[in-house]
């Protein structure tokens, strides 16, 4: 007898044809893609900080010394949301 099975308990058989084809439930998203609904950084922003664009424009630490507009600009759009999500739910002590 295999290791891990049991002669009472029968494992579910996949067809050929369900293991070859990809899964159509799980669909692997762009990182830098928004979801239906989703708002913009800027949306975000504005939620957070009286003066988003100051914000947006200044360099950060945490975004090694770049600004998130820079990071925008470079394509780094998951960064600055990671960040935004951060700063909007981290305890403050």
């Amino acid at each position: 007898m295999l290791r891990g099975s049991h002669p009472l308990i029968r494992r579910p058989v996949m067809s050929a044809s369900l293991a070859a084809r990809p899964s159509q439930t799980w669909r692997q998203r762009d990182p830098g893609a928004r979801l239906p609904g989703e708002r913009s950084v800027a949306e975000e922003a504005a939620d957070i900080f009286a003066d988003p664009d100051a914000f947006l424009c200044a360099p950060h630490p945490e975004l090694g010394g770049r600004s998130p507009a820079d990071c925008l600009t470079a394509g780094d759009e998951v960064a600055v949301r990671h960040l935004l999500r951060r700063i909007r739910y981290a305890p403050v002590a």
